[in-house]
């Protein structure tokens, strides 16, 4: 995918990948404002792989990177190798929240919920939207400190909005519920969540053979290593699936600027990302982490 992810470029990208033949898919769920949610899974290997993007809709360049990979994979790129799918499953989630990222792209458009966006947006600029419609940060969202997130929000008079509200209570909005699903349902040996933007990589749960992993991509990618402090603490989908669900996840912050960032960025990273996804899976031993 080299063009920026609005609604018809995705369906555009989704008809080609779910014609290919190579990748199977489903429908985890639809939007607050019915866009449909689409997991993607790539090999019969019984190790499993998760990675998620757009949680946020002003970081739409990460569902390019997973978009992308798509596409080189429906496509047959003779630059993958077959052998990766015979051990491992991907499973893909290139957008989390495709009501945030078209208001990224786009503003607020006509719905039942246009009149409250804007008045829940005030001077906000749509284009650094990262909630999704019904103003829930999806990334706060999600059963991990919930609680004390809530006392955060109290403090700092959080409120429905482009960022940082959590939501009335855990996994209160379709779309985490949706990402949820194959969390529960598959054995997962790894979960990769793409986010922007910083360079920098954080893990859940905290030990010595995840951060090893982390810090070996990190190597591969030229990020660092960091320790989340503040709001990006609570209520994470790697928080949730590694500290509640003990399966090691990793979230990539890509990309250098302000969201949303500029397309040069997902092409100036684009071959690397790729590589170290297709990577990842190869470095986890033969056991669990």
């Amino acid at each position: 995918m080299t063009e920026l992810p609005s609604k018809e470029a995705r369906d555009a990208v989704h008809k080609t990948i779910a014609s290919c033949g190579r990748i199977e898919y489903q429908t985890l769920g639809k939007s607050i404002l019915g866009e449909p949610i689409y997991l993607y899974r790539v090999g019969r290997g019984k190790r499993n792989i998760l990675y998620a993007s757009a949680h946020h809709g002003s970081e739409y360049l990460t569902a390019m990177h997973l978009f992308s990979l798509l596409l080189d994979i429906a496509e047959g790129s003779e630059s993958i190798s077959g052998e990766l799918f015979d051990e491992f499953s991907l499973f893909f989630i290139p957008c989390v929240n495709p009501d945030g990222v078209d208001i990224a792209l786009s503003g607020f458009r006509p719905s039942p919920l246009y009149e409250r966006q804007l008045e829940m947006s005030g001077a906000e600029n749509p284009e650094k939207w990262k909630a999704n419609a019904r103003g829930v940060d999806l990334n706060h969202n999600y059963p991990y400190g919930f609680a004390e997130y809530k006392a955060i929000e109290a403090a700092r008079g959080t409120v429905e909005g482009a960022t940082l509200y959590s939501g009335e209570y855990p996994v209160s909005e379709p779309e985490t519920r949706a990402v949820m699903r194959p969390t529960l349902a598959v054995d997962l040996s790894l979960v990769v969540s793409l986010h922007s933007a910083g360079e920098e990589i954080f893990y859940a749960p905290k030990g010595q053979d995840v951060g090893m992993l982390a810090d070996r991509i990190a190597g591969m990618l030229g990020y660092k290593v960091s320790t989340p402090t503040g709001t990006a603490c609570f209520g994470g989908l790697c928080d949730y699936t590694g500290y509640t669900l003990g399966i090691p996840s990793l979230t990539l912050e890509t990309g250098r600027g302000e969201n949303p960032l500029p397309i040069s960025e997902f092409f100036r990273e684009r071959e690397v990302i790729r590589q170290a996804l297709l990577t990842l899976p190869t470095l986890l031993p033969k056991g669990d982490l």
